[in-house]
């Protein structure tokens, strides 16, 4: 399936009757991330939060890819048949010369049959925040733990270009609010964003250029926590 953006993918759910609605007002600091870990542990499927306390006119999804039959939605019934046939292309684990083996032509036509064939443009309503305008308190961010630091984006599509392959990578690193405008990035020393950023450093760039989307598109959700290799866009 080709999903245009993620209400087209809930709108799917709700059809096939794979989408559990919640309409009584819960809390993103502790009662929401509860609900949707235990969703999780007990293959409860994609549930959707109607009524989000203290956020009117907001609405929260969770376990998004709620178990096996959610990927076969988005990449048919084998979902390890893409990597088997991209593996079988390259003919060995990544290396450095990885790239060099998919540069042929040929090769690169192969893999492309393997990738999204459509992209549809949809628009886009736009309400910009600039400066002291922004207040990330406007939006339902999550406390998980009772014991954590403080709220946290938990799913946040965390965008960098690679300065050296110059690619562009999309990671799931947790980002901790600190201010109404500020966050700290959680990403390990082996992650793509923090590559990213000790070499920005080293060339002497004192901010890294960094863009977070929430929500989007579920083959760039799933994407987004996919180990996919240095030096691929």
């Amino acid at each position: 399936m080709i999903f245009r953006d993620l209400r087209e993918y809930i709108s799917f759910l709700d059809k096939k009757e794979m989408l559990i609605h919640i309409k009584e007002e819960l809390s993103p600091i502790l009662e929401i991330p509860t609900f949707i870990a235990y969703a999780a542990k007990n293959d409860l499927g994609t549930i959707l939060f109607e009524n989000i306390k203290g956020y009117p006119g907001w609405k929260i999804i969770g376990n998004i890819f709620g178990g096996f039959k959610y990927l076969r939605l988005l990449f048919g019934d084998r979902p390890e048949e893409i990597g088997e046939k991209i593996l079988s292309l390259i003919g060995s684990p990544y290396s450095r010369g990885f790239l060099s083996k998919i540069s042929k032509l040929g090769d690169i036509m192969k893999i492309g049959r393997y990738l999204p064939k459509e992209v549809r443009n949809t628009p886009l309503k736009s309400n910009v925040y600039v400066g002291k305008e922004v207040d990330l308190n406007m939006i339902p961010i999550f406390k998980t733990w009772p014991k954590d630091a403080g709220r946290f984006f938990t799913y946040p599509l965390v965008i960098t270009e690679d300065p050296e392959y110059k690619v562009y990578n999309i990671g799931v690193y947790r980002m901790q609010v600190i201010d109404r405008d500020k966050t700290l990035i959680h990403w390990q020393p082996h992650k793509r964003g923090a590559i990213t950023e000790k070499l920005s450093r080293e060339s002497g760039l004192d901010k890294v250029p960094v863009a977070v989307a929430i929500g989007g598109v579920p083959i760039l959700l799933f994407s987004g926590v996919s180990p996919v290799p240095r030096g691929l866009d």
